[in-house]
């Protein structure tokens, strides 16, 4: 969740491997590993955080994702179904 929406669902093991918005590629680099095989190059966020109680006009993360192109400042984008398992929030997955 970010700023109260759901940006990524799915089963566990896609969420720790293959992280697919932003948001979440974010959180899951900065899980410490132990072992060398699980090293991640963690992933630091930039931009201004929004003020959740404001309106946000396109996508809430929109300020702070290193993908973020002009679509993302204008629509919100939807909650998508990828598969059985997997729901994604993000531009970048909408065709």
């Amino acid at each position: 969740m970010y700023l109260g929406k759901i940006v990524e669902a799915s089963v566990v093991d896609h969420i720790y491997k293959e992280p697919l918005h932003p948001y979440t590629q974010t959180l899951v680099s900065s899980i410490p590993t132990v072992l060398k095989e699980e090293k991640r190059k963690r992933i630091f966020l930039e931009g201004e955080i929004p003020n959740p109680s404001s309106t946000i006009k396109g996508c809430s993360f929109q300020s702070r994702c290193p993908f973020a192109y002009d679509r993302c400042k204008v629509e919100q984008p939807k909650l998508i179904n990828l598969d059985n398992e997997r729901m994604v929030r993000c531009h970048l997955y909408s065709y």
